[in-house]
């Protein structure tokens, strides 16, 4: 194709100005032509649906922590889709749920909030027992979908390539404020855990695979951040 616009130029150098103007139009059509297709198939291999999403988490919206929760959970094991709108840090005042034991979070989904009962450690111990790890797993992305979605399976070695190893023991208070802050931000949230009853998750930490607990945020980006937990006497 780029001989045929070749040749087109020499043609019209022989026949004057008067010959030249359509043969050169045409050696321009062909070679816009090639451009054109180098193009599409360009566009054809950064095809973004074949990219990971990477869309904004929005803006948090908190509100007053509740005792009135909703009734769509099952006592199975699952993932809670919503958006985390409460923290309830650990306190022997057992309003909107609390106990001195658990971080509650308190996660809106389909129009009613839900308890999410998280394990900060053991206030009858002189050693707190779990230990944290932060991870980010981009084989996550895409997966939230508000809801409750039982018989999903989770597990930190399979889905997160992490050990006991990986994890630090923290105290209750220094779990708590960890939390706290890792979660400043969060709007959308995925709960991976079991159901108590039809209000409220527990379980959110290492139990035998399959069925480990964690806290998904940040959901929908192009790499989700997990927040994991286990106890000093696990090892995997």
């Amino acid at each position: 194709m780029f001989a045929l616009a070749g040749c087109a130029s020499s043609n019209g150098a022989n026949e004057g100005s008067g010959g030249t103007t359509g043969v050169e139009d045409a050696g321009s059509d062909v070679v816009q032509e090639a451009t054109i297709e180098a193009a599409e198939s360009q566009d054809v291999a950064q095809d973004p649906v074949a990219e990971p999403m990477d869309l904004p988490d929005g803006t948090p919206t908190r509100q007053a922590c509740t005792d009135s929760f909703g009734h769509g959970l099952t006592p199975k094991f699952g993932r809670l889709d919503g958006y985390l709108v409460s923290i309830v840090a650990p306190s022997s005042n057992h309003a909107c749920n609390a106990d001195s034991d658990h971080v509650h979070l308190q996660v809106l989904m389909q129009d009613s909030v839900y308890d999410v009962a998280v394990n900060a450690g053991d206030s009858s111990s002189t050693m707190d027992p779990v230990k944290f790890m932060e991870v980010d797993a981009p084989s996550l992305n895409g997966m939230w979908e508000e809801g409750w979605h039982p018989n999903v399976s989770f597990d930190y070695v399979g889905d997160l390539h992490v050990h006991s190893s990986h994890f630090a023991a923290m105290e209750i208070d220094e779990l708590a404020q960890t939390l706290e802050t890792a979660l400043e931000d969060a709007n959308h949230i995925s709960v991976y855990a079991t159901g108590y009853g039809s209000d409220g998750t527990h379980l959110v930490h290492r139990t035998n695979g399959d069925t480990d607990g964690a806290l998904v945020i940040r959901p929908l980006s192009a790499v989700p951040h997990v927040l994991a937990f286990c106890f000093l006497d696990q090892g995997f």
